[in-house]
């Protein structure tokens, strides 16, 4: 509903049920991208996340490489929280979201892929990012696309909303965004 606020296109690339985060945003989601032809894309979790501002906006705070969302705890891995440098706000990877070039989201998530022990996506992303595996992988410390509403701070200027670890408020959240 939101990216039909927006006027922006959503797309669903898994049609059955996940079994886990792994297979049902990595694997599905490399599979759907090998498929498309769109220059760059953006993934978002769908039931959590609402888009705040029109696709040229987003493309126009991008940047290079592939930018992923941030968060404030180091989850599910918090006994690896002293890897991750100090930053300028959250400092934490939240796979929640993640834009870049269609090309270059394939090549580092069939990385991540290769790299999963479990069914954790999140876990995946952390450990190809520490372990240097996905070097034109960007935190979106400044928040200029991604917001995790689990950090307890208000949105500002940030392109999307997401309601990370089912953090409650969306759905009141979502009545006043429309409302404004």
């Amino acid at each position: 509903a939101s990216g039909a606020r927006l006027g922006i296109e959503v797309q669903s690339y898994s049609p059955d049920p996940w079994k886990d985060y792994v297979n049902g945003k990595l694997r599905h989601g490399v599979e759907f991208l090998k498929s498309r032809t769109e220059l760059v894309v953006m993934f978002l979790d769908g039931a959590d996340t609402l888009l705040l501002k029109p696709e040229v906006e987003i493309l126009s705070r991008r940047g290079d490489g592939v930018l992923i969302s941030a968060e404030k705890t180091c989850w599910p891995d918090s006994e690896r929280a002293d890897e991750f440098p100090e930053a300028d706000g959250p400092r934490f990877l939240n796979s929640g979201g993640y834009i870049g070039v269609r090309e270059e989201l394939i090549a580092m998530m069939e990385i991540v892929l290769s790299m999963a022990t479990g069914g954790d996506d999140q876990r995946a992303w952390t450990a190809a990012y520490l372990a240097g595996e996905v070097p034109g992988l960007r935190i979106d410390h400044g928040r200029r696309i991604f917001h995790s509403m689990g950090d307890g701070e208000p949105v500002g200027d940030s392109c999307t909303s997401h309601w990370n670890g089912r953090v409650p408020g969306r759905d009141e959240w979502w009545r006043a965004y429309c409302s404004a």
